[in-house]
């Protein structure tokens, strides 16, 4: 369930991004889980490459983040301005 709404918001991105039709939001929203189960049901061995993959760019994605908010600590520009 969880993993159909981070679907149904990165589709929703990509609508935003690429002008797409509500229409195509969500049917991208179902593809991305029945074809994710497919690969799952299909070969196992496939699905562990997928999910390794999936989580190699999630925590290089947060390492990016985390260097980037050093980088701006470190020129002495807070990320978020006066906030806290």
């Amino acid at each position: 369930m969880a993993a159909t709404v981070v679907y149904g918001r990165f589709c929703g991105f990509l609508g935003q991004r690429f002008k797409l039709l509500p229409v195509v939001d969500g049917v991208c929203a179902f593809a991305f889980p029945v074809l994710l189960t497919f690969i799952n049901c299909w070969n196992v061995n496939w699905a562990t490459k997928v999910q390794s993959i999936f989580t190699f760019t999630k925590v290089f994605a947060l390492a990016i983040v985390i260097i980037i908010g050093f980088v701006q600590l470190g020129r002495g520009q807070p990320p978020f301005g006066i906030g806290f």
